[in-house]
């Protein structure tokens, strides 16, 4: 009989089993090696592929105080507007970008557009005073992103220097006054916002007051359809207008020269009309790819030409 231990396998010996872990390793860390240098392959084709004169995207993000609201419904009917009887020369559109003061390197970028766009800085942004500052001296209007009570955000999100409609008159004069500290070169007010406290004509009027004071002329974002900023501020005999077009509440290619294209139309239909969009990447890069189009259908101006 044979023995047992004659057909046992020999176990490999200790050696043998560090070569053949050594060479398991050997093969992990190449494996390893293999897709972080793929990985890094694909990152560098992802940034070759961006345009160079297009703004930094890690510099454009907002921060998380800045909110906009839901936009509201597009066919809004404009009070007490007419058709031209004639238009002797192209039609007027004045675009304005809200939200500035929180990127110095997007709003250069849109402030240094060859074309009389004109700006709204929100209070108190950590560079609103040095952007309001360049886009003045490139003789562009400077207007005060005015933040007011909002029916879709709590008191937080709204962003400092806001009005509220638990304000007396006394407060919302200080709260303008130390916002407009914070802005040089104002030459109106529109405001962020505001869905809530424009649909209020008594908190509104307090508003107006304070603009006639300085001189200043009022833009109503038209936040919402039961706005009163425009029919106060008429009544009052401060000078004023509204929004008709905003151009980018979906951030997309398309449907930005969707809305400027609507822009358009409606100048040639009322004579004049005001856009107003933000600093957004793609925004920046429409504009500047529009601009020429633009030119030859309506008569860019500055936002200050437009109120009466």
């Amino acid at each position: 009989m044979a023995s047992r231990s004659g057909n046992r396998r020999k176990r490999p010996s200790g050696k043998a089993r560090k070569k053949r872990a050594s060479s398991g390793g050997l093969f992990r860390l190449l494996g390893i090696l293999f897709i972080l240098a793929v990985a890094a392959g694909i990152v560098y084709l992802i940034k070759s592929e961006e345009p160079e004169t297009s703004p930094d995207r890690k510099d454009i993000g907002k921060p998380g105080i800045i909110f906009e609201e839901p936009a509201p419904p597009e066919k809004i009917k404009v009070e007490g507007r007419a058709r031209p009887l004639s238009t002797p020369s192209l039609p007027q559109v004045a675009i304005v970008i809200d939200d500035l003061g929180y990127n110095p390197r997007i709003d250069a970028a849109f402030i240094k557009l060859n074309a009389p766009i004109s700006f709204s800085f929100l209070p108190f942004g950590p560079h609103t005073k040095e952007t309001a500052t360049l886009a003045h001296n490139c003789g562009k209007d400077v207007l005060l992103h005015l933040p007011m009570e909002a029916d879709s955000s709590p008191e937080s999100k709204v962003g400092p220097g806001a009005l509220f409609l638990n304000m007396d008159g006394g407060a919302i004069a200080a709260q303008i006054q130390a916002d407009m500290g914070v802005v040089p070169y104002v030459k109106g007010i529109n405001n962020h916002m505001g869905s809530k406290f424009t649909a209020d004509a008594g908190k509104m009027e307090i508003v107006l007051r304070e603009i006639q004071k300085k001189g200043l002329f009022y833009l109503d974002s038209r936040t919402t359809p039961l706005t009163k900023g425009l029919s106060v501020a008429r009544s009052m005999g401060v000078r004023s207008a509204e929004r008709d077009v905003f151009l980018d509440n979906k951030q997309e290619a398309n449907a930005i020269r969707a809305q400027i294209a609507r822009l358009i139309s409606e100048a040639h239909t009322y004579g004049s009309a005001i856009g107003i969009g933000h600093p957004h990447p793609v925004t920046y890069q429409v504009l500047k790819e529009e601009l020429t189009v633009l030119k030859k259908q309506v008569k860019i101006v500055p936002v200050s030409e437009l109120v009466e």
